[in-house]
């Protein structure tokens, strides 16, 4: 999911697990209940609220751009790490 957190571009990544019979049929974003979306959508739209802090969702994108997003994040990590 794409979001602006404090000014920020932030992405969340929507992941079921791998072995729960809840989920064997879930293998991309449609496989997720359009009203569950909208559930994490609108909870990521005020779970900051109270900290008097803003946030903005603009909707989701597809597996290849969570695969990129994860890639990023672990590689940012690593080298973070490193230093």
């Amino acid at each position: 999911m794409n979001m602006i957190d404090q000014g920020e571009s932030d992405q969340k990544v929507l992941a079921v697990p791998n072995r729960s019979p809840r989920y064997d049929e879930v293998h991309s974003l449609d496989g997720i209940y359009i009203h569950v979306r909208r559930e994490i959508e609108h909870f990521f739209n005020i779970y900051k609220e109270l900290e008097g802090r803003k946030t903005a969702t603009f909707g989701w994108g597809g597996a290849e751009a969570a695969r990129r997003v994860i890639e990023e994040s672990r590689n940012k990590f690593l080298s973070e790490r490193s230093i």
